[in-house]
């Protein structure tokens, strides 16, 4: 029994040796700078530790974070996040013991990442300032960095990680709103904002501005659940895209992007009906936007009713005289009028009728032209368009603009 009860206390006594050993290998790499051998050493000791007392486990764990840290030279985004919960894991197995140590490490880091995300920004490398914001946003649990990284993702079509983001800070309830020190200059009546308040009391005593106030600056909540909907559409998650907006639109249902947004989805899945429907609800929202104006007068020719797509068309036009789809689109309405009213004609007898539905024929044929020259105007080298100007001038007996057009296409033909 004796014996026994030596080889347990033998078998404990080096295992805490092993411990011991392993942490020392660890602190030594970090001392002397050679932070690839500490964290060669971390992982080396890693099935060691994992059956460790809290003391060196926490110990362990501490060193871990140091060693992914490194100089701080290199920042390498997994390193440090991992680095963060290496040290959140030693506090709490410690009671925080080295809270203050891992604290200091990782406001010294967060230094150095913030100074390096503002250059990625400042030279347009929006992605790697994005991922160190997102890192920032690891080591401190700061909301305005995850924030910042989520729209930056967005600007360097990072549209996943940009997702991801916006929704923690869904999650979060996030809304940056912000309380702002302000006062007003007594001269040019601007609203300066300030960054301390005792700079702003230097100001009020110099007698150069008034109205000190604290103001807090606009919710952004709207605009991320708006941003989470624009991602799963740019996704292609459709179905998760209309449940976002639905939730969207609790904050802002007045938004005209985000219910184009919805009609698309709708459009997509084949429901012409709501696809219109969201359509005619964007356009009382926004009603100096052609591109609705000429959806609507698409869907509804689609769906057969040409009067109201007659209609938009025309308040396309109104809105943007330039817009070649709805121009080329009216001019082909009216003149499919006319085949059917030339069907129509053949089958007449009487003189009268005859004559009164080639005059609807002409009329409409007239009403087509002024749509078929604007397209002209808009695409000049386009064959299709000159043949059936040409065509339509042939029909109204135009002939000196149809001779334009003919010195028009025989030139093309020529090239």
């Amino acid at each position: 029994m004796k014996k026994q009860l030596l080889a347990i206390a033998f078998s404990i006594s080096a295992f805490a040796f092993a411990q011991k050993n392993e942490i020392k290998e660890i602190e030594k790499a970090i001392k002397s700078g050679n932070y690839v051998a500490a964290q060669a050493a971390v992982k080396s000791a890693a099935p060691v530790m994992e059956s460790a007392d809290a003391k060196y486990k926490s110990k362990y764990y501490f060193l871990k974070g140091k060693a992914l840290l490194g100089n701080g030279n290199v920042i390498d985004i997994n390193n440090i996040r991992e680095a963060s919960k290496s040290f959140a894991t030693a506090n709490e197995l410690s009671k925080g013991k080295y809270k203050s140590d891992s604290d200091e490490l990782l406001a010294n880091m967060a230094g150095t990442i913030q100074k390096k995300a503002m250059e990625d920004y400042a030279n347009n490398q929006y992605g790697a300032a994005a991922d160190k914001f997102r890192a920032l946003y690891d080591i401190n649990n700061d909301l305005d960095y995850l924030y910042s990284a989520a729209d930056l993702y967005v600007s360097s079509k990072g549209y996943k990680q940009a997702l991801e983001s916006y929704l923690i800070l869904d999650q979060k309830n996030y809304t940056g709103e912000k309380e702002e020190l302000i006062a007003t200059d007594k001269t040019t009546g601007e609203v300066k904002v300030y960054g301390d308040k005792l700079q702003r009391t230097l100001d009020i005593k110099a007698g150069t501005h008034i109205n000190p106030q604290t103001r807090k600056t606009a919710s952004q909540r709207a605009a991320i659940l708006k941003r989470i909907a624009d991602l799963y559409v740019e996704l292609n998650d459709n179905d998760n895209a209309l449940k976002a907006i639905a939730k969207a639109k609790t904050e802002n249902p007045n938004d005209a992007s985000m219910l184009i947004n919805e009609a698309n989805i709708y459009y997509a899945k084949g429901d012409n009906e709501k696809f219109k429907a969201g359509l005619m609800k964007a356009a009382e929202l926004d009603p100096n936007n052609a591109n609705i104006m000429f959806n609507i007068a698409v869907v509804s020719s689609e769906n057969g009713d040409f009067e109201t797509a007659e209609k938009f068309y025309d308040k396309a036009i109104a809105i943007n005289p330039d817009d070649l789809g709805s121009n080329i689109n009216m001019a082909v309405m009216q003149l499919n009028k006319v085949n059917d009213m030339v069907k129509k004609r053949r089958e007449i007898n009487d003189d009268a009728a005859y004559d009164a539905m080639s005059d609807k024929i002409t009329a409409t044929r007239k009403k087509a032209l002024p749509y078929l020259e604007k397209a002209s105007v808009l695409q000049p080298n386009d064959e299709g368009i000159l043949t059936s100007l040409y065509n339509l001038y042939t029909r109204l007996k135009m002939m000196d603009k149809r001779a334009e057009v003919n010195a028009k296409l025989e030139a093309l033909g020529k090239q």
